[in-house]
């Protein structure tokens, strides 16, 4: 495939700089596809071939023809598209966790400040996405498997919260699930390595953490150096390599005699490094 893609480069970089205009080259792809069968049959057959074109264009533009020509219709290619040819990319139906808000894959986060009912509010959309119920605006949830993750609270101090949120339904739904682990920090590789194995046995679609801090190994503020191997962490485990729909439950300062009324950015823990 990829000696196909780069044929169909040298021809239509060859035709520009014969001076042929962009439909007379899309001429000359298309006769060459119909003998290679690069694109052939497939419905985005003429925008794979209008994007080789543009990027022709500007190679010929500029005078110099690439050993390596880009392949921009290759499925992997990471790089600058013209924009008529990012909007006319086809990525399929938007797979929500919650509609609107939280997309599949992604990371989300509750902030408030202290004793507003955090972990509650997280408890309660967690069971409203594994059950495809209404949750708050948001209605038509898909059902969606749920990992709960505390590591805030031991299993008895946790107990309290489930029974309220359980408190009016006739059964608990099999799709959620809930570990608590208040030693468990996710900036070392053995936790990380527990966390991962909690993922793989029960396949979650969205996975709550509570709390941010206390996963980055508890302190008080976070640092760059706290939150990084964390943030990287999720991100290419959790994230990207498992499709994982990552939400934390992120505290504030607490009041104390330097700060008595927390009001400040900073006083969401670590919140320069978690914008970055």
């Amino acid at each position: 495939d990829g000696t196909r893609a780069k044929a169909l480069t040298s021809v239509a970089i060859t035709s520009c700089n014969l001076g042929m205009k962009p439909d007379e080259v899309l001429s000359m792809l298309l006769d060459a596809d119909d003998r290679w069968g690069k694109f052939t049959g497939r419905s985005d057959r003429i925008q794979r071939l209008e994007s080789i074109v543009s990027h022709a264009q500007m190679v010929a533009s500029d005078g110099h023809v690439s050993d390596r020509p880009v392949d921009r219709t290759d499925d992997n290619y990471v790089g600058p598209r013209p924009l008529g040819e990012f909007a006319a990319r086809n990525f399929g139906e938007v797979d929500w966790i919650i509609p609107e808000l939280l997309i599949s894959s992604s990371m989300g986060v509750v902030f408030a400040p202290p004793e507003t009912g955090k972990t509650q509010f997280s408890l309660q959309l967690a069971l409203a996405v594994s059950q495809g119920t209404d949750f708050l605006i948001w209605s038509g949830l898909p059902t969606k498997t749920v990992l709960f993750i505390s590591l805030e609270m031991t299993e008895w101090e946790m107990q309290p919260y489930v029974e309220k949120v359980l408190s009016s339904l006739s059964s608990p739904p099999a799709n959620f699930f809930i570990v608590c682990d208040p030693d468990l920090s996710l900036n070392n590789s053995n936790d990380q390595s527990k966390l991962l194995s909690w993922i793989d046995s029960v396949n979650p679609d969205l996975v709550v953490v509570d709390s941010l801090s206390t996963a980055c190994g508890g302190s008080c503020e976070l640092t760059a150096a706290d939150w990084e191997p964390v943030s990287r962490f999720m991100n290419s485990e959790v994230r990207t390599k498992r499709k994982k729909t990552v939400w934390w439950v992120h505290h504030s300062t607490k009041a104390n005699f330097n700060n008595k009324k927390p009001t400040k950015l900073q006083d969401l823990y670590g919140s320069t490094f978690i914008a970055r």
